[in-house]
This record gives C-alpha cells, structure tokens and sequence, in this order.
C-alpha cells in the first residue's frame, strides 16, 4: 500500500460513513420528536399521500358528527314544541266534552269561551317562535331541513327532517267555538283531527331521530378506523424508533473515533523524513 500525505483516502471513508450515520440520527430524532414515521414526504410518498386523504376523511367524518348533532338538537327543540301543543289540544279536547253537556250555564260557557281562545292564542304563539338557529320550525315556513351526515356529495350522506305546521289554521282550530253544547260537540271531531296531525308530525320526527342516531354511531365506529388506518401509516413506531436511534449513537461515537484514528495514520510519513 502506498503511503501518501496529499490524500487520506480512509479519512475520506469514515468522514463519508459518519456523515450518513449523522443524516439517519437526524431523521429518527425527527421522527421521536414529531411522533410522526412520515415526516416529509421524501419518507414515504405514497404513504403521505394515502395517510393525507384518511385524515381528509376523518376530519370531514367528526364535523359530519357535529352536524348529525345539530339535527338531533333541531329535533328536540320542534318535539318541546308539539309535545306543548299536544298537552293544548288534549285541555281544549276536555273543555270540549265539558261543554258538550247541556247542564252547563251560560256563565260557564263563557269561562270555558274565555280559556278556549287563551289556549288558542298560545297554540299560535308556540308555532310562531319555536326556531333553531334563526330557522322556523313549526309555523310552515320550513317544512324539510336536510342534514349532511356524510362525507360526500350524495344523497344517501343525507338525512331529512320533515316538519309540520303547528298553527291554528293549519290544525283547523281557528274556528272552534264552545258557546253551545252542539258546537262544542263538532269540536271533538276537530281535535281528534288536529291531535292525529300533530302526532304524524311527532312520528316523523321520531324516525328521523331514530336514523340520526344510528347514523352517529355509525360514524363514531368510521371515525376510529380511518383514524386507525393513518396511525398505521403516519405515526412512528417509539420502540423500533428508540432502539435505532441508540444504535445509530454509538455508531456515530464510533465513527468520531474512527475519524480520528484515519486523520493521524498519514503521520507515519513524517518518520521516513528524519
């Protein structure tokens, strides 16, 4: 072997070597710090690619969750609203019976007049205020709200919300009169209709409540796998991460040393000299 002082061809070699060792530190103590295997996408570009769209989704499935809750607080609120009104019509149904007795005198009539027109005026009152958000939802202004409880543009990522109207023409209770037992008597009939129409409105809102839920739950489990599968990818692994990077520790305090051994052997020459 030549013994040369312009080149130190072995230096040049651990140098190299350590180099590399100190680039593979520097990405695993990326990796330890971040808590991420793919960092960048020079890691694994299909990888990050596929890991970014499943965290797309994710993202989109939660605020999906938080709309499927809004529509579950939509209906909630229209339910307080014709659970009242049922309560209403279930009193004005009894005053109605009262006053299909001919044993009643006029004052009393008029006391149950009086009441029928209170209750009336608050079946009124009920549908015009009840509202989500600044949206009416019992006095037919709106009579469907579609909540978008998936991800994608279609029509089964949406659930409908059916709404009826709670006013008193659209109950037909407008013209209610109890002022004589025969009026009072075709009033049953008109309340056992407008009952009936306020329990269809309840029964659809308890099928979509029904279809909210089921739907939640569904995106609860969604979420977690498409969470699940991006750990997989993205996320590093600490214990193959950890024990790499001490074994990468001790070969870059191996390498340090090797350089310093490589960097005198040249000095040997000196001796031919003297």
């Amino acid at each position: 072997m030549s013994m040369v002082v312009r080149t130190n061809v072995t230096s040049m070699a651990s140098a190299r070597q350590l180099s590399r060792t100190n680039r593979d530190l520097g990405k695993t103590l990326d990796r330890i710090s971040s808590g991420l295997r793919v960092v960048r996408a020079a890691d694994d570009a299909a990888g990050m690619g596929v890991a970014n769209n499943l965290e797309t989704s994710a993202i989109s499935i939660r605020q999906a969750m938080r709309n499927t809750n809004d529509g579950m607080s939509i209906i909630q609120t229209a339910e307080g609203a014709y659970n009242e009104v049922t309560d209403i019509l279930q009193r004005l149904r009894e005053l109605a019976v009262q006053s299909a007795s001919e044993t009643l005198g006029t004052d009393e009539r008029q006391f149950i007049q009086t009441e029928l027109s209170e209750m009336r005026d608050e079946v009124a009152r009920i549908a015009g205020v009840t509202e989500f958000n600044g949206v009416s939802l019992t006095d037919g202004t709106t009579t469907q709200i579609d909540v978008q409880v998936g991800i994608s543009n279609a029509t089964n990522s949406r659930i409908t919300i059916e709404l009826g109207e709670l006013g008193t023409t659209a109950l037909n209770i407008l013209g209610l009169d109890f002022s004589t037992a025969t009026l009072s008597r075709s009033g049953l009939d008109t309340l056992d209709l407008a009952l009936d129409s306020v329990n269809e409105f309840r029964s659809l809102l308890g099928a979509a409540q029904n279809r909210l839920d089921s739907s939640l739950a569904n995106s609860e489990v969604y979420n977690e796998s498409l969470s699940a599968a991006e750990s997989q990818i993205r996320d590093a692994d600490f214990a193959y991460e950890t024990a790499e990077m001490t074994k990468l520790q001790i070969m870059q305090q191996a390498g340090v040393a090797a350089l310093a051994q490589a960097k005198n052997m040249n000095q040997s020459v000196v001796s031919l000299l003297q």
